[in-house]
C-alpha cells in the first residue's frame, strides 16, 4: 500500500479519480473510509466483484500517480525554504556588516 499519509494529502484528487474509475462507489462512502486505502479496496472488491489482490493493485496503481505528484512538491517546497533561508541569512549578514562599530 502508499503513503497513508501522502494519500490523505491529495485526497480530494485522488476521491475524484476514484469516483470517476469506479462509479458504483459513492461519495459519501469514500468519504466514511476517511481515505483508508484498505478500506477503499474493500468497496471496489464488493462492488465490482475484483479479487482482493486485483482491487488493491489497481487502487495502488492509481494512488501512487498522486504519491509521486506529493513527493515532488514536497522536494521542490523543502528547495524554496533553503533558498529562502540562505537569502535571508545573506541579507541579515549584509545588515550586520554595515551596522558594525568602527
Amino acid at each position: 500500500m502508499i503513503n497513508q499519509d501522502i494519500a490523505k494529502g491529495k485526497w480530494t484528487q485522488l476521491k475524484g479519480e476514484i469516483q470517476k474509475t469506479w462509479g458504483k462507489i459513492t461519495g459519501d462512502e469514500l468519504e466514511q473510509t476517511k481515505g483508508n486505502m484498505k478500506s477503499i479496496g474493500g468497496l471496489i472488491q464488493e462492488r465490482y466483484g475484483l479479487a482482493k489482490e486485483e482491487a488493491d493493485k489497481r487502487l495502488n496503481e492509481m494512488a501512487s500517480r498522486y504519491s509521486d505528484t506529493a513527493q515532488k512538491s514536497s522536494e521542490s517546497m523543502k528547495e524554496k525554504v533553503v533558498q529562502a533561508t540562505e537569502k535571508v541569512k545573506d541579507s541579515l549578514d549584509r545588515s550586520n556588516e554595515r551596522h558594525r562599530p568602527l
